[in-house]
């Protein structure tokens, strides 16, 4: 099976209300991906076809409407939000990104190293 998570940003210039993320916006998302999974899409290379088992994760820092939500449920698409990649975070980084010799605090620089890593790795359309 492949774990796709996507994520998609939506700028309104207002730092103290994050956008809602509507119903079109999934639709248009999950269409993006039907996409890729078709003969002319980036997935074909990595070998994801029209009929691979694919599980897709919504990534977002956004908040959804309920019908976004409706539809991610409908479509079966998990959504991921600040509290998920929270814990993400905490389950995988190794203990130097919290770091044990200043009271577990978040380390940045160890984030930053341990992330790279992961970031040369991803798939991109």
């Amino acid at each position: 099976m492949f774990l796709f998570a996507s994520s998609k940003a939506f700028i309104n210039g207002q730092i103290d209300q994050p956008d809602l993320i509507s119903a079109a916006h999934i639709r248009e998302l999950v269409g993006g991906w039907t996409i890729q999974r078709s003969s002319v899409g980036k997935w074909q290379s990595v070998g994801i076809r029209m009929l691979s088992p694919v599980q897709m994760i919504l990534v977002t820092t956004y908040r959804l409407s309920l019908e976004a939500k409706s539809e991610c449920r409908s479509l079966g698409v998990q959504i991921w939000g600040i509290p998920e990649l929270i814990y993400l975070i905490c389950d995988s980084a190794p203990d130097s990104v919290f770091d044990p010799a200043n009271n577990h605090a978040f380390s940045t620089t160890a984030f930053d190293a341990w992330w790279k890593v992961r970031d040369q790795n991803r798939v991109m359309a």
